[in-house]
């Protein structure tokens, strides 16, 4: 039966980051899974490049034996429902190392070496099958138009502020990260140190590296008003900067007022650069 099914999630694009990978690829499977009754189960193959790290996730082999492998059915470029019209088809189905996921994350799903029914997506049907073509995946930035006559919604409409076209796609991400997304222990540890101090919080992500796949590069100065305002209404106000620009701190102490300078906080432990590389691409 289908709601035995697991779907096994193993894929992003080859250029996809961290956030990207883990807040777009596997939140959009999730999304399918969800649509069509399947169990979800991330474990990452070693070729999502920039999350895998051979020393740390290499391993052994695992080898599942599958009862029913099905393959998804394909609507216009994307994938679809699991066709399970044809004869039942045993398998093997192989994974490596730990799977990435589990390194960040809770497992989703207790995965044994016997299954009843498993499906995978093949890297093109994720990429662009979901993340470029599905009308129901959610996307972090606009892409370029519909393309090829497919009603893609992977950019606001004639007249749709972004706001509008933003908030369907916030909503369905939340509800997914909220039922499958349980961060391990050292996450939450480094979470309570944030929450301890009390106050009240606004996180600024500033990402002053690399601009792929047409997005505006904004400079630092385009947060400071919005920054000033926070500061200036908020109970006891603290401003979280995620950022991987070196610059950053002594920019916010040379241009912005004293009163929000002293407010902001930049993330621990972040690895931060003076070009236009993608930090993923410079850390050790």
């Amino acid at each position: 039966p289908i709601d035995q099914c697991v779907l096994h999630i193993a894929w992003s694009d080859r250029w996809a980051g961290a956030t990207t990978v883990f807040f777009l690829y596997v939140v959009n499977q999730i999304i399918y899974a969800d649509m069509h009754g399947l169990k979800p189960w991330v474990h990452l193959a070693a070729g999502n490049t920039w999350v895998y790290d051979a020393t740390v996730h290499r391993g052994e082999p695992r080898h599942l034996e599958v009862d029913r492998c099905l393959e998804p059915s394909v609507e216009k470029s994307v994938p679809g429902a699991p066709d399970a019209s044809g004869p039942v088809r045993r398998c093997r189905h192989s994974v490596y190392g730990s799977g990435v996921w589990g390194s960040y994350f809770e497992e989703t799903l207790n995965v044994v070496s016997h299954l009843p029914c498993m499906l995978s997506l093949a890297r093109r049907q994720v990429y662009p099958g979901v993340h470029r073509n599905a009308p129901w995946a959610v996307r972090a930035w606009p892409y370029s138009s519909d393309a090829g006559g497919l009603q893609t919604r992977g950019a606001p409409q004639r007249n749709e502020t972004l706001m509008k076209w933003y908030a369907p796609q916030r909503a369905a991400a939340h509800a997914v990260v909220s039922r499958y997304f349980r961060p391990r222990p050292l996450i939450l540890t480094l979470a309570e140190r944030i929450r301890a101090t009390g106050g009240t919080w606004l996180g600024v992500h500033f990402r002053a590296s690399d601009k792929a796949a047409g997005r505006r590069r904004l400079v630092l100065d385009a947060f400071r008003p919005y920054v000033e305002r926070f500061v200036e209404l908020a109970h006891d106000p603290h401003v979280l900067l995620a950022t991987d620009d070196q610059a950053a701190a002594a920019q916010i102490r040379a241009r912005w007022s004293s009163r929000a300078a002293s407010r902001v906080v930049l993330q621990e432990g972040a690895f931060r650069t003076n070009t236009t590389s993608a930090v993923f691409k410079l850390t050790p």
